[in-house]
């Protein structure tokens, strides 16, 4: 187990009046890169408030996190869980997607 220190930048879950609570959108290793994230337009277009650029110099929207990382998965291990979860999913009826809230 290992616990990292890094930047969140974040959202506002009420993207027309932004006033409801604040999310982590994504994760990276310094400040200086989550402010550069949550400035760019593409960033903010997608999750800024009404579309707009983060309020003065977008340190609003970042916040420090201790994110602790549980368990180093191989890549292979993981690109096999991931094609039997495919190969799973593909044997379900259109029904039974449905049924299950995967439509």
């Amino acid at each position: 187990m290992k616990t990292l220190k890094l930047w969140a930048c974040q959202a506002n879950r009420d993207q027309t009046e932004g006033r409801g609570e604040m999310y982590d959108v994504c994760f990276v290793s310094t400040k200086e890169a989550a402010i550069k994230i949550v400035t760019n337009p593409t960033f903010y277009k997608k999750y800024g408030v009404q579309g707009c650029p983060p309020y003065e110099d977008g340190s609003y929207d970042v916040v420090e996190r201790e994110v602790v990382v549980n368990k180093n998965v191989d890549i292979g291990e993981y690109l096999e869980y991931i094609n039997n979860k495919s190969v799973a999913l593909n044997k379900l009826t259109v029904g039974q997607k449905e049924l299950l809230g995967l439509r």
